[in-house]
């Protein structure tokens, strides 16, 4: 539930954005997508280093 509020509450912002910059929403979406693929990979690895160094 909390994933679809803040994706909405993402997506109006970022909607927001694209108005104010004069950029296409796909751009920015496109963009955002990348940050996220990039925080997901940086958030794995993290896990992996804890549960290596838990012994797990």
């Amino acid at each position: 539930m909390f994933i679809k509020v803040s994706k909405k509450r993402s997506n109006a912002m970022l909607r927001g954005l694209s108005t104010a910059a004069g950029a296409s929403w796909q751009e920015i979406q496109q963009s955002a997508d990348s940050i996220l693929a990039d925080a997901r990979a940086t958030a794995s690895s993290v896990v992996e280093r804890f549960r290596g160094a838990l012994g797990g």
